[in-house]
Formats: structure tokens, C-alpha cells, sequence
């Protein structure tokens, strides 16, 4: 009888156990539309008014943090805020190291060398290995001589000149494989060596060591190539400019990669960046976060620079903007991009139709690679293409462009979820 009037009881209260909320409570209120913000390296989310926490607590409600001031500013409370680590307990006297041992005498100096022949104006080094820093090859700077017994520096080549730029060359590429090895000091020695030659390095040696300098994560002397550079006659190019931009972006400092942008833009002749300078720039915004560079990249891409984006730099913007947890802009930005995929994908299938429309009046002239079957610029091309041609990596195209459209609404699926919101 006990045993029954126990499952009786269990029965009964279990029948009885409310579906619905309890007399007395109400309802959650809908939560309030959300938007990401950066605070001293914390994610936070706001309202527009109150500051969350981009964690919830455990019954999944939000957590208000501070609030948001008029300028946009992020105002924690201060019960929010870590308090101070206080200092370390002075030690005690018998925890005190012994005192180091004195500091040996410093050795005596060495006496100076002997003058070169041929007076003071013999000791100005010809090779200009110090412009980089380092320790001159030739040693004509330090009055040794090319082989330590003094004299002046190595005078001009003897070479003619097909030797000599055939000679330049052999060093140049010693200095492409030193880099690829990121042997940094044989690279320089190589470069150093075209000077005590009586050389003169072209461009191309140039952009090498710079880009040596790059791989071996030498920014500094990355810099002082391409000042030096600057200061030559040799003036660089594109590819140089986003050389240097590689290594500002895999270092991080986005401020010295915007600087660099804008000195290529007022530079004598202004160079504008083009689609791998611009993927290169957007690598880097991803590596570092910056969501606000990046989008000055794409303004600055369909205004001033007049390059189009391609599929990386698209997936790029879209995955800053999952982060920054900006959803309506990211909604509108994979939403634009579908659209232009239909839009082209319309204009082949009309261009290869039976009765194709004809070319635009203000049309420039017609692209020769893309009618050979294949342009390496693609949208970046600025000549004519007929879309009635089939190149021959249409179909690898087209599956890293779906490849690409995937990846941003991963992106917005993303952002959506984060926010408790559909994307």
C-alpha cells in the first residue's frame, strides 16, 4: 500500500507540473537589436545605448557591462573593470641574491690604422655597402684595402657592358636563392658584392634583396633598401611597392601599409594598386582584424585605384565583417554579390546565343588574350571582352567563384547565429 500511494503521488505531481510559464511571471521581452563593438581588445556588444558582454550567463540572458556614451565611446562600469595588481611583497633581507661579481677591466684599445695611400680622400668606401648598415666588404671605409694590407676601394669595372649586366645577373639570382632560403646575410653579401665589383645594381637587384629582406621578417632593412632604392635612379615599380606591402601586412603594422598605399598613389609617376596589391592589403586586415581598413581598401578600389574585386578579396570583406558581427552590411554584401554572379552568368548565355547583342559604341579595343582563349587580368583587363569566347579556364573559374559565394554566406550564417538572429 505504501509503494502505491508513492507512485500515486509521483503520477499526480507530474500531471500536474505546469506547461506554461507560472502564475505571476511574464513573459521575456524581445531582446533589442545588436551590434559588435572592439573595447581594449574585448568583444562587447550594444544596443546603442547599454554596453553587454559578449557572454551570457547561465540562464542565457545578457549581461549589461556599461554603457554607450555620445561619441560612440565604450563606458564600463566599474565593477566590471579588473582591479589593479598590486605589487610584490618587498623580499625579506635574507632573500636578498648575493652582489654579482665585479665586472672585468675593459681590454685596452687598439690603435688606429694606418692611413691608405693616397691621402684622406682615399678613405671614402666606393662599394656603399654602409648604406645598409653593415660592415663594408672592401674595407676601403676602414683604410684596409680590398685584402687588408690598405688601399683605396675597387675602382670602376673593367667589364664590357654585356659582361657586366650578364655579371649582375649571376648575382641577383644568388641573392633569389639566398632569399628562398631566407639566408639574409649571404643574400646581402651578394648584393654587396656587386658594388665592390664596381657594379651598379639594377632594379630587379633591388626589389630581390628587398624582397629577401621580406621573407627573413627584416623590416627594417626592408625599409632601408627601399629608401635606398628610392634615392637611386633605379625608381620601383608595382611589384616592388607590394613587396614592401607583404611584409608591412604579415607584420601587422596596417598604419605603415596604409602610408605606403598613399605614398604609391602621390609618388612621381603615381603607381595605383592593383588586384594583388589589393589582396595582399586584405590578407593582412584579416591577419590584424581591421575591419575599418578594409573597408577603406574597397572604397578606395572603385574609386581612385579602378580595380574590381575578385573572389578572395570578397570572402575577405565578408569574414571582417562576421567578426565585427556587422550583419546588415555583410547581409547586403553577399546579397550584391549573388546578384552580380546572375547578372554575368545572364550576359555569357545571352553573348552565345543564337542572336548575340553587339558590342557597346564606347567599347575599347579587343582584348588578344582573351580571344586567344585565356586573359590572366580577367575584370581587371582594360580591353574588350567578348563574352562569346570560351577560355579555357572557364570551368576553374567558375568553381572558385562558387567556391567563393559559399564561403560568404558561411560567413553571414555565421554572424546570424552569433547574433541569435537569421541571416
Amino acid at each position: 500500500f505504501a509503494r502505491w500511494r508513492c507512485s500515486r503521488a509521483r503520477s499526480r505531481a507530474n500531471t500536474s507540473a505546469p506547461t506554461t510559464l507560472a502564475m505571476g511571471k511574464k513573459r521575456p521581452a524581445p531582446e533589442p537589436e545588436l551590434t559588435g563593438c572592439v573595447h581594449d581588445g574585448e568583444l562587447y556588444l550594444h544596443d546603442g545605448e547599454r554596453v553587454y558582454s559578449s557572454e551570457r550567463d547561465w540562464q542565457g540572458s545578457l549581461v549589461q557591462v556599461g554603457t554607450l556614451g555620445a561619441n560612440g565611446a565604450v563606458e564600463l562600469l566599474v565593477a566590471t573593470r579588473k582591479p589593479p595588481v598590486p605589487p610584490p611583497p618587498p623580499p625579506r633581507p635574507r632573500d636578498h641574491p648575493p652582489p654579482p661579481p665585479p665586472a672585468p677591466p675593459p681590454p685596452p684599445a687598439l690603435p688606429p690604422p694606418p692611413p691608405p695611400p693616397g691621402g684622406p680622400a682615399a678613405a671614402a668606401c666606393t662599394c656603399r655597402a654602409l648604406e645598409w648598415g653593415r660592415k663594408c666588404s672592401c674595407g676601403a671605409a676602414l683604410g684596409l684595402g680590398p685584402l687588408g694590407g690598405g688601399g683605396a676601394g675597387p675602382g670602376p669595372s673593367t667589364l664590357s657592358r654585356e659582361q657586366q649586366l650578364q655579371r649582375v645577373r649571376q648575382l641577383t639570382g644568388d641573392i633569389s636563392e639566398h632569399g628562398r632560403l631566407k639566408q639574409l646575410d649571404r643574400a646581402v653579401g651578394a648584393f654587396e658584392q656587386i658594388f665592390a665589383e664596381g657594379l651598379h645594381p639594377t632594379g630587379y637587384a633591388y626589389s630581390t634583396l628587398l624582397n629577401a629582406h621580406v621573407l627573413a621578417g627584416d623590416l627594417a632593412g626592408g625599409a632601408r633598401v627601399f629608401e635606398a632604392m628610392m634615392a637611386s635612379k633605379c625608381r620601383p615599380n608595382l611589384v616592388v611597392y607590394t613587396t614592401m606591402l607583404k611584409g608591412f601586412c604579415a607584420a601587422g603594422d596596417m598604419t605603415a601599409a596604409v602610408h605606403l598605399l598613399r605614398r604609391m598613389a602621390h609618388g612621381s609617376p603615381p603607381l595605383m594598386a592593383d588586384i594583388r596589391a589589393l589582396n595582399t592589403f586584405l590578407r593582412g586586415c584579416v591577419r590584424c582584424g581591421d575591419a575599418v581598413a578594409a573597408r577603406w581598401a574597397f572604397e578606395m578600389a572603385g574609386s581612385a585605384w579602378r580595380v574590381v574585386p575578385d573572389g578572395v578579396a570578397h570572402v575577405a570583406l565578408a569574414r571582417l565583417l562576421s567578426q565585427s558581427l556587422a550583419l546588415k552590411e555583410l547581409r547586403a554584401h553577399v546579397e550584391a554579390r549573388r546578384e552580380e554572379r546572375e547578372e554575368r552568368l545572364k550576359a555569357v548565355a545571352a553573348a552565345r546565343s543564337a542572336s548575340p547583342p553587339p558590342p557597346p559604341p564606347d567599347a575599347p579595343l579587343a582584348c588578344s588574350f582573351w580571344a586567344a582563349g585565356r586573359c590572366e587580368r580577367g575584370a581587371n583587363c582594360r580591353f574588350y571582352h567578348d563574352l562569346s569566347v570560351v577560355q579555357l579556364d572557364e570551368a576553374a573559374e567558375e568553381a572558385d567563384a562558387t567556391d567563393a559565394q559559399a564561403a560568404m554566406e558561411l560567413h553571414l550564417s555565421h554572424a546570424g547565429a552569433l547574433l541569435g538572429k537569421d541571416a
